[in-house]
């Protein structure tokens, strides 16, 4: 048979006018499914609060590493500034760029650390996409052109770039995109295309992110 937990309360049983303990009464209540419910729980909790303090472990090392990583950037800027070769110059720039890849990926954790506490703010404000989407270039150029591929960057039907929304947000998303397409796109180029439908509806789109259709949720 199989094993099973019971909650088992006994009353005492007396006859009728005695006082001594004639016998008792058991009760017994299959309570297996209370109890597998709490060791769920429990492990839930436990692992909740591991999961917790390996975001905050996470966030606490990025905040550590942005500090003098962004040390550096602003000494590669200065030394940018100075009088380069082109090779050298090409050193500078690839340094700033990883540089930049870098407090991106730190600024991601920390959004996330943000999004399970419920703390990530949206902001809505006015940006230039055109800003936007230039400092998305600046920031994959270097690398698409170590792999031979072009950057084509256009706009279409634009009466002007403002919009209204989140520009770090935006830009994170696109640089994702871009990202992706420099890393898994082996020849040709990437086209990024900024187009103004009606109703003030604006696009952005990737001609090729460089993946196969079948295993793009992998990545995004």
């Amino acid at each position: 048979g199989a094993m099973v937990d019971l909650l088992v309360s006994v009353c005492p049983h007396r006859s009728h006018g005695q006082t001594d303990i004639a016998g008792a009464y058991l009760f017994a209540q299959d309570v297996s499914e209370r109890k597998t419910l709490e060791t769920v729980n429990t492990v839930r909790l436990a692992a909740e609060a591991a999961s917790q303090a390996k975001t905050e472990q996470l966030g606490f090392l990025c905040r550590e590493i942005r500090g003098p990583l962004s040390s550096v950037m602003g000494s590669v800027t200065v030394l940018s500034g100075s009088a380069l070769d082109s090779e050298q110059s090409d050193l500078v720039q690839m340094t700033r760029q990883c540089c930049t890849q870098l407090l991106k990926i730190m600024n991601d954790v920390l959004d996330l650390s943000k999004i399970e506490e419920g703390k990530l703010e949206v902001e809505f404000i006015e940006f230039d996409v055109s800003v936007v989407l230039g400092a998305v270039v600046s920031q994959i150029r270097v690398p698409a052109e170590q792999k031979g591929l072009a950057i084509d960057l256009q706009y279409e039907g634009f009466a002007h770039t403002a919009v209204v929304g989140d520009p770090v947000r935006v830009q994170q998303i696109l640089s994702n995109f871009a990202w992706n397409s420099v890393k898994f796109t082996e020849r040709g180029s990437i086209s990024i295309l900024a187009s103004q439908g009606p109703s003030e509806h604006k696009t952005v789109a990737l001609s090729d992110d460089g993946r196969p259709t079948e295993s793009r949720r992998l990545v995004f």
